[in-house]
């Protein structure tokens, strides 16, 4: 009953059928189940690079709230509409990141990508 529940391979996934049921005792189960739990499918390393990639040391210090804009803020900044401001970023005119379905900027960037907007001579 329980193998037809479980998608995730156990470490006694390679024996057969009769022996997988005589080493499957509660037990014994629990190593392998909490195991499990820290590591990662194949399938995630397409998607997360190793750590050792995110791994470098800042040459700025850490982000605060005041350093995170969101479009109404950078609207705000900026004085144009919100949707103005949405349009520049998907366009990549403005400098932005998209976290799930959330639009964010950075200060520092938005300052840079204004100033050298401007100094473009727009």
């Amino acid at each position: 009953g329980r193998e037809a529940h479980s998608n995730v391979p156990t470490a006694g996934a390679d024996l057969g059928p009769g022996q997988a049921r005589q080493a499957g005792d509660a037990a014994e189960q629990a190593p392998d189940e909490s195991q499990s739990l820290h590591q990662a499918p194949a399938e995630a390393a397409q998607w997360f690079p190793p750590m050792s990639a995110h791994t470098h040391i800042p040459s700025h210090p850490r982000l605060t709230r005041e350093d995170v804009l969101d479009c109404r803020q950078v609207a705000d900044l900026l004085h144009m509409p919100i949707s103005t401001v949405l349009e520049y970023a998907r366009r990549g005119l403005l400098p932005a990141r998209k976290l799930g379905r959330r639009w964010i900027f950075l200060r520092d960037e938005v300052e840079a990508a204004v100033r050298s907007a401007r100094a473009g001579g727009a």
